[in-house]
C-alpha cells in the first residue's frame, strides 16, 4: 500500500513540459490582461478628473477596480438636487465633449443590469453612467454616483 501511496504522489509531482508551458503561458496572459486593465483604470481617473462635477455634488466615497479586461471608477456624490436638473447638466457637459447616450438595450457588461433611469453615455471604449442612488438627505449619504468603464470588447 505504501508503495502505491509513494508512486501516486510522485506521478503527481512531475511536470512533463506541455503542462508546464501551458502554466507559464496562462500566467503571461493574466499578467497582461491585468497590465491592460491597470492601464485603462489610470485612463479612467484622468477621465474623471477632467470631467465636470455637478455644482452641488459633495465627493463622499470612490471605489475603483480592475480585474482582467474590465477597469471601473466610481465616484459617490451627496447631493439635493433633482435628477432632471443632474441628468440635464452631464447629457450638455459630455455630449458637447462627444459622448454619446447609449441606451439600454445596447448597454452590454456590468452596466447592463443598471435601471432605465440611469443615464450612459459611451465614447470609444470608454463608458460613463449617472446614476441616482439614494434619495436620503443625510449629508454623508451617496445620493448619486457617476460610474467610469472600461470593458473589453
Amino acid at each position: 500500500m505504501r508503495e502505491i501511496l509513494k508512486q501516486t504522489t510522485n506521478h503527481n509531482r512531475r511536470w512533463d513540459p506541455t503542462r508546464l508551458l501551458f502554466l507559464v503561458l496562462a500566467l503571461f496572459l493574466v499578467a497582461c490582461e491585468d497590465e491592460e486593465s491597470k492601464r485603462h483604470l489610470s485612463e479612467l481617473k484622468q477621465l474623471a478628473a477632467a470631467t465636470a462635477v455637478y455644482r452641488d455634488f459633495k465627493e463622499v466615497y470612490v471605489y475603483d477596480d480592475h480585474k482582467p479586461g474590465r477597469a471601473l471608477l466610481s465616484v459617490y456624490y451627496n447631493s439635493r438636487a433633482s435628477y432632471d436638473d443632474v441628468k440635464s447638466f452631464y447629457s450638455n457637459a459630455l455630449l458637447t465633449k462627444g459622448w454619446e447616450l447609449f441606451p439600454k438595450e445596447r448597454r452590454g457588461g456590468i452596466l447592463h443590469y443598471l435601471s432605465d433611469s440611469a443615464l450612459v453615455f459611451r465614447k470609444g471604449e470608454y463608458q460613463i453612467a449617472i446614476l441616482r442612488e439614494s434619495l436620503d438627505q443625510n449629508p454623508t449619504a451617496r445620493n448619486y454616483v457617476i460610474s467610469y468603464v472600461w470593458e473589453q470588447p
